[in-house]
């Protein structure tokens, strides 16, 4: 396909990063710890979002996940809990 639009790959990052300020793979990246936030407000095991969210090791996805959120996924989940309870007790 890429070579109807008489383009390569190379071509094609060049005008994701142009536009988007980000390579394609930051850009997936940030998607999946995006969507690991999301999934993480349920009861899905850390596994299963990891499962989910396309990564086929947990550590990947712990490492990327604290890089750009600055906790792993656990103890993100707590401090949501922990702030839930928190709103629930003053209402």
């Amino acid at each position: 396909m890429v070579n109807s639009a008489h383009s390569n790959v190379g071509e094609c990052c060049r005008i994701f990063r142009k536009h988007m300020q980000m390579t394609p793979y930051q850009f997936l990246t940030e998607y999946r710890v995006c969507k690991s936030v999301e999934l993480l407000s349920g009861d899905l095991s850390i596994s299963e979002i990891v499962r989910r969210c396309g990564y086929n090791q947990t550590s990947n996805d712990i490492a990327k996940f604290k890089t750009m959120m600055g906790c792993t996924p656990a103890q993100y989940r707590q401090h949501e809990k922990q702030d839930k309870q928190k709103s629930e007790q003053l209402f």
